[in-house]
């Protein structure tokens, strides 16, 4: 089974993803959910999710720059 992270400012946007998508019918679990990217990160690190569903726009750092940082530190990971 595959493993999502879900990464929203708004715990309702987080709660309507686990609500509304059938998770285990399409082969996934949700390994976690975080409300800002710094944390996301962590638990990046820590589920090593294969898919990560974040809001773009959130306080401090932005959903593309969190996905920026998720790609560098895999790169980092397979030197």
């Amino acid at each position: 089974m595959y493993k999502a992270l879900i990464v929203d400012d708004e715990p309702s946007v987080i709660e309507g993803l686990r609500i509304m998508i059938p998770w285990e019918t399409v082969g996934f679990e949700i390994c976690a959910d975080a409300r800002n990217a710094q944390d996301a990160l962590l638990k990046a690190k820590e589920y090593r999710p294969h898919l990560v569903i974040t809001d773009i726009r959130m306080p401090f750092k932005s959903g593309l720059e969190l996905i920026s940082e998720i790609k560098k530190w895999i790169w980092l990971m397979s030197l």
